[in-house]
């Protein structure tokens, strides 16, 4: 257990655990140019999408009206519009990875009508929860939602959770080690951050114990957290729960101010009954 003294006084100690490094760096970041706007071809591709899908939440058909209307305006000058098409925008847009982190998406439906899922293309490669239809010992029949197939947006976990322990903007507001906080007048315990809990402690003992080639490592623990909400921009009114993630190495003000330390991994489809 190594103890120091914080603030003026020698009022407040922290014993922070022996196992672990508490003064190793967090990885640095990759610098870009501020004229790469990848992966938009420039800088009017990403203002006019950001203007269409952000702030002005146009529909899919009237994108596609003013694209035409853009295009039959530059025929005669031999130009094009700087999409062809809402498919064109949407499909950048998806390409965009937030953190260097890109949204992966997959289909998953509860059951499957036909075997192997070949009833139609999308199901190909189709997550099925359950087996097929009329085959879970239920005498009664199985709801249409059960069919449905639904996407799942998400970000690679491991990848959000690494650009969060390098983010340079937080990284005075993390805890990389568990630590005891007391008042050395009173040798009362404080709690208030993750990090500060018995089971950080214990946790790191454990894993120790188990590998003694992690000592030194740094404990993150995965925070997630849900709630449900209407997503209405190009998706049909469909009912996402919207998946979230933290890490408990962040202090908790900083989780409540700092837009950055608590980061959307997930949308998950709601099906409709």
């Amino acid at each position: 257990m190594i103890a120091e003294f914080i603030g003026p006084g020698h009022k407040i100690y922290h014993n922070y655990h022996r196992g672990l490094n508490n003064g190793a760096p967090p990885p640095s970041c990759v610098q870009v140019s501020p004229d790469d706007w990848s992966p938009y071809c420039n800088q009017q591709e990403f203002e006019l999408a950001e203007f269409l899908f952000k702030h002005a939440e146009m529909p899919a058909s009237q994108i596609n009206t003013l694209l035409e209307i853009w295009a039959a305006s530059l025929i005669e000058l031999g130009g094009n519009p700087l999409f062809a098409n809402h498919t064109d925008l949407y499909h950048v847009i998806d390409s965009m990875s937030v953190g260097a982190v890109k949204w992966e998406n997959f289909k998953i439906a509860y059951k499957c009508k036909h075997q192997d899922g070949q009833n139609t293309d999308e199901q190909d490669e189709l997550i099925k929860l359950a087996g097929l239809g009329g085959q879970d010992g239920q005498d009664e029949p199985d709801a249409p939602w059960t069919f449905d197939v639904y996407d799942v947006w998400y970000q690679d976990p491991h990848q959000v959770i690494h650009n969060l322990l390098r983010c340079t903007d937080i990284k005075d507001e993390m805890d990389f080690v568990p630590y005891q906080e007391f008042n050395a007048m009173k040798q009362q315990r404080h709690w208030e951050d993750f990090m500060l809990g018995d089971w950080a402690w214990e946790e790191v003992d454990k894993i120790i114990s188990v590998n003694s080639l992690t000592a030194g490592a740094t404990l993150a623990p995965i925070i997630l957290g849900s709630d449900k909400t209407t997503v209405s921009i190009a998706t049909g009114q469909t009912d996402y729960y919207l998946l979230y993630l933290s890490i408990g190495n962040v202090h908790n003000t900083t989780c409540h101010v700092h837009c950055d330390a608590v980061v959307l991994i997930g949308f998950l489809s709601m099906p409709k009954s």
